[in-house]
């Protein structure tokens, strides 16, 4: 069987979308025709998938990063990790607004960017998390 062909058929007759919609029958799909509705009967998705698409958005985010933030490559993995952590968590246009906390970056005072991540909405939201970065940030982990 010609696995690319038959994919391209039910490319066509299914047609992709990137976005969830829901099917004729009303389950929720996505991409081509996956029912990922679980009241329909849906596979929803693996974790082998959900792992593929986690990478995509990872590479998705340091690329966002890189191009917004000219200090980003000379972050040591850690505190990379946490940038690229808050621009997948809230994303980029969020993240841009932490303005006190990106200058403290900037300035190499990592205290002051973890104290500044600590005093906001975010971290009064989702306290654990937000104090797990802030420590990233600090280099105490």
């Amino acid at each position: 069987m010609n696995i690319d062909r038959l994919a391209d058929i039910l490319i066509e007759e299914e047609a992709y979308r990137p976005h969830y919609y829901r099917c004729t029958s009303g389950a929720v799909t996505v991409g081509v025709g996956r029912n990922i509705d679980a009241e329909h009967g849906g596979l929803g998705i693996s974790e082998s998938e959900a792992r593929f698409l986690l990478a995509n958005d990872i590479d998705r985010c340091i690329d966002e990063c890189e191009r917004a933030f000219d200090w980003f490559e000379y972050l040591d993995d850690s505190r990379q990790a946490v940038i690229v952590h808050l621009a997948f968590w809230i994303g980029l246009p969020r993240l841009m607004k932490f303005k006190k906390m990106i200058a403290a970056i900037e300035e190499e005072n990592f205290e002051t960017a973890a104290l500044e991540l600590l005093d906001s909405k975010l971290a009064r939201d989702i306290p654990g998390r937000a104090n797990r970065l802030a420590d990233e940030l600090r280099g105490s982990i």
